[in-house]
């Protein structure tokens, strides 16, 4: 654009050179003011300096004498200017490559990070291939040394447009299965991820984890506590929640305890029942409400509701397994109950939580990090010394 502008302001000299030709000749004439007249510009100083030594009216000069004079000067200007043209095009050709020398830089160097960023990528993709690997080793190490076969089964049931993964405890007695808040430092776990570090710290491997009902804010910001009734290994940590009034699905009636008794056997019972069974609690947490008691899906649940939503829950089989259902996509709280009913014959059985619910289950592929959470329920085995690499 400025190379335009230059040669456009090339040419209006050109035209006022001209212009000033034809004023120049309605003046009087100077010693040498025919021949500027002719040339339509001020004289070069060689010029002036040769035609002020002879009078142009002289009776020797003739006046077409002046015209072969004139146009060898004219040829001179218009190549003089021709030459400045030249030199300013070629100065701003030189201002433009300048800058697009820098651009270039630029962006050879802005490829050049690419290619350090993609080689970042690619170094932990291999990273995390390689993890992903060990893990699936991990993993049958643990199926042939840690936990022997038939303690527990894991399920995947197709059922109301949903599909429902499914943790049945088959000897609740013999495996290691407790409910977790806190940390040795005092913290609160949150997430399924930092259980996961703590216990692997012990060498133990988490085989299963899942909110296991719903909390509050703590003392400490971001230490979220469970919200009613928590015990761990026999200590009361909170106190049970009697109070029927208030908001949300916690005090949907009758609400409940998810407890195991000393000797490891899993139990749900209804809030107005567990006091009797205090004593012989050593892990409880209380949620609401129940999905089933007595083998009846609780009367205020719909349905066909269109109340939808993630959810999570425990309950006991007859048979004394215990058993844990989370839904990959939105469910009604009639069609959940009815799962632990219909489908694994649990009499009773408590909702967990909703919506945030996550599951931490590897053997269906559920790896959840799992969120800020209050209780905890993981199941874990002790971590082999050794895992074959073979």
């Amino acid at each position: 654009m400025k190379m335009h502008k230059h040669l456009l302001i090339g040419f209006i000299l050109v035209a006022g050179l001209c212009t000033g030709w034809l004023v120049w000749a309605k003046a009087p004439a100077a010693p040498h003011g025919q021949l500027a007249k002719a040339l339509g510009q001020p004289l070069p100083p060689s010029t002036i300096a040769y035609t002020s030594t002879v009078a142009l009216d002289s009776p020797i000069v003739k006046q077409d004498s002046v015209q072969p004079l004139a146009v060898p000067v004219v040829q001179d200007t218009l190549q003089y200017l021709v030459t400045w043209l030249q030199k300013r095009i070629e100065k701003e050709r030189n201002t433009y490559q300048k800058v697009l020398n820098e651009l270039s830089a630029k962006y050879n160097n802005q490829l050049k990070a690419l290619a350090r960023e993609r080689s970042a990528t690619d170094a932990w993709r291999a990273r995390y291939e390689a993890a992903q690997k060990a893990l699936v080793v991990m993993k049958d190490s643990l199926r042939n040394k840690g936990m022997p076969l038939g303690y527990f089964r894991t399920e995947k049931v197709p059922l109301y447009n949903n599909t429902f993964d499914v943790l049945v405890v088959e000897n609740p007695e013999k495996v290691a299965l407790q409910l977790f808040w806190k940390d040795p430092n005092g913290n609160a776990y949150g997430s399924f991820a930092r259980l996961y570090k703590q216990l692997a710290s012990e060498d133990k491997r988490l085989l299963f984890a899942a909110n296991a009902g719903m909390y509050e804010p703590g003392k400490k910001p971001g230490q979220n506590q469970p919200k009613g009734l928590y015990i761990e290994k026999g200590k009361r940590l909170r106190p049970l929640i009697k109070d029927k009034k208030g908001y949300g699905n916690f005090y949907m009636q009758p609400n409940g305890v998810f407890w195991i008794d000393k000797r490891l056997k899993p139990h749900v019972t209804p809030t107005d029942s567990f006091p009797a069974y205090r004593k012989q609690a050593y892990y409880a947490t209380q949620s609401g409400p129940m999905l089933v008691h007595s083998n009846q899906i609780n009367s205020i649940f719909r349905l066909g509701s269109t109340n939808l939503n993630i959810r999570n829950g425990v309950g006991v089989n007859t048979k004394g397994q215990l058993v844990f259902i989370i839904s990959r996509r939105p469910v009604n709280l009639y069609d959940f109950a009815s799962i632990f009913r219909d489908q694994y014959d649990c009499p009773n059985a408590l909702y967990l939580d909703g919506a945030i619910s996550q599951t931490f289950l590897p053997a269906l592929g559920r790896e959840d990090g799992g969120r800020n959470f209050g209780p905890i329920i993981g199941m874990w085995v002790p971590n082999p010394k050794t895992v074959s690499n073979e």
